[in-house]
C-alpha cells in the first residue's frame, strides 16, 4: 500500500507532541532524508522516512524502520536527543543527525560538504515552513473578511459539487 505524504501527518504531530520537536523540523528532515519514501534505503543502509541506521533504530526502540509511525517516532526521538545534547541548537542537532555526534563534538562536520549542505537545506526548509505558517496566521488575523470571502466561497463550491 502506497501512502501519500499527508497520511504521515498524524504520526508527525504525535511525535512532535511526544518529543517537543517542531513538526516543521520533522517534515524538513523527512524531505531531505527520504523525499517522503517510507521504503527508502541509503547506500549506507539507513532506512525509512527519517533514514535510521539499523543500530540506531534498535537503540531507539524501532523494530521496523519501514513502518512510518515507528520511523517517525524514532527519528523524532533522535532529533530530541540531539537538541538536548546541543542545548537546542538546531544547526548542531541536524549536523549530529547527519554525521553523528562525534563529528559535531570535534567540529569536523563543518569540513563535510554533504553535512553542511544537509544542515543548510534542512534548516532553511524548516524555517521557510514555519515562516509561511505564521504568515498565513497573520493574514487570517488581519484580513478576516478576505479570508472568509475566499475560503467561504471555496467551501460553498465544495458543498455544491458534492
Amino acid at each position: 500500500m502506497v501512502m501519500r505524504k499527508e497520511e504521515f501527518d498524524k504520526y508527525i504531530v504525535d511525535a512532535s507532541k511526544e518529543y517537543d520537536v517542531d513538526p516543521e523540523l520533522i517534515r524538513a528532515v523527512i524531505t531531505q532524508e527520504s523525499a517522503w519514501n517510507p521504503n527508502a534505503v541509503s547506500s549506507a543502509k539507513a532506512e525509512g522516512l527519517m533514514q535510521l541506521m539499523p543500530a540506531t533504530a534498535k537503540s531507539l526502540g524501532v523494530s521496523n524502520s519501514f513502518d512510518p509511525r515507528e520511523n517517525i517516532r524514532g527519528g523524532t526521538a533522535l532529533l530530541r536527543e540531539n537538541l538536548n545534547r546541543y542545548d537546542g541548537d538546531v544547526v548542531q542537532a541536524l549536523a549530529a543527525y547527519n554525521a553523528g555526534p562525534t563529528a559535531v563534538d570535534s567540529g569536523a562536520w563543518r569540513s563535510y560538504p554533504e553535512t553542511t549542505d544537509y544542515v543548510n537545506r534542512t534548516n532553511h526548509l524548516a524555517l521557510l515552513r514555519i515562516f509561511l505558517k505564521h504568515l498565513t496566521l497573520l493574514w487570517i488575523l488581519f484580513n478576516p473578511e478576505q479570508f472568509l470571502m475566499i475560503f467561504g466561497n471555496l467551501h460553498r463550491r465544495t458543498i455544491l459539487l458534492e
